[in-house]
């Protein structure tokens, strides 16, 4: 008599089958048959531009140049003679022979070494980096701000948070530089006291600083548009001050220069972008075809 072969039990088919699903998960998401992808196109890491040295430097040049600021008020308090102007005498009137102000001009010569050494490092690091073409062929864009600004935002066209790209808008908006509703239409945003803003203001005032410098420069484009802006409100906005048309014509300029950075973080991660967006391309050819 021929004894039947075992009987295929309900749990060793689950347990195939929790079996075959673990080994589908273990591959990779391309070889996975009707497994959807994210379109998105996402970088790594490795790809950023962002540098951990830009951040680094940057911290302590800022560390030092607040010191040596804080020192210079000490020392010109220590050596000042001359009354304010509500008559009061608030220095001590100290020549440069007492050894307290020969201590404090010591101090202040080797913090000011400091800073110079910081300087040099943060420059170092941005002609290596790979938007320093960029900032070498932009008349008025120094390598120091420019390492400062990078420092503030990371990688101009990449979100780190999510590791995807982001529009040059939502670059502006980390800036401080987007528009709010308001009573006379959209304006501006501005520090509240009590409110905790949701932008960078430490972007904001590095790119400021950029504009600064460039709108010196004539016969560039940033020059031209902070002119012809200027030439525009003075008869648009005719209630508008000297100064606020210059803050306005300032903040347009500093758009610029970050969209134009923004661009050129772009042109360096195209490849990368194309080949995600083609790999994602060619795998929903297939799925149509299988």
């Amino acid at each position: 008599m021929i004894s039947p072969g075992p009987a295929k039990s309900r749990d060793g088919g689950r347990e195939a089958k929790v079996q075959a699903e673990s080994m589908a998960e273990a591959l990779p998401a391309s070889d996975r048959e009707g497994t959807k992808t994210n379109a998105i196109p996402t970088v790594e890491a490795s790809s950023l531009l962002s540098d951990p040295a830009l951040s680094m430097i940057s911290s302590l040049l800022n560390d030092v140049e607040g010191l040596r600021k804080a020192q210079a008020n000490r020392l010109r308090i220590y050596t000042r003679d001359e009354a304010d102007q509500d008559g009061l005498m608030r220095g001590f009137g100290l020549d440069d022979s007492h050894p307290v102000v020969r201590v404090l001009n010591g101090l202040q010569g080797s913090i000011e070494s400091i800073e110079h050494d910081a300087v040099l490092a943060l420059q170092r690091v941005i002609r290596k980096h790979p938007l320093g073409v960029w900032q070498r062929s932009t008349v008025g864009v120094g390598a120091k701000q420019l390492g400062r600004l990078l420092s503030a935002i990371g990688d101009p066209y990449i979100n780190e948070n999510t590791m995807q790209p982001r529009t040059v808008s939502q670059l502006w908006a980390y800036c401080g530089l987007h528009t709010i509703p308001g009573k006379d239409g959209d304006e501006a945003p501005k520090l509240q006291r009590g409110i905790r803003a949701n932008w960078s203001n430490e972007a904001r005032m590095r790119v400021y600083l950029i504009a600064q410098k460039c709108i010196m420069q004539r016969g560039t484009e940033y020059r031209e548009l902070y002119e012809n802006r200027r030439a525009r409100t003075e008869w648009s906005h005719t209630d508008w001050s000297a100064g606020h048309s210059h803050n306005d014509a300032l903040r347009l300029v500093s758009k610029r220069i970050l969209r134009d950075l923004w661009r050129a973080a772009k042109r360096h991660h195209s490849p990368s972008t194309v080949k995600s967006r083609s790999r994602a391309r060619e795998h929903r050819q297939s799925r149509a075809n299988s």
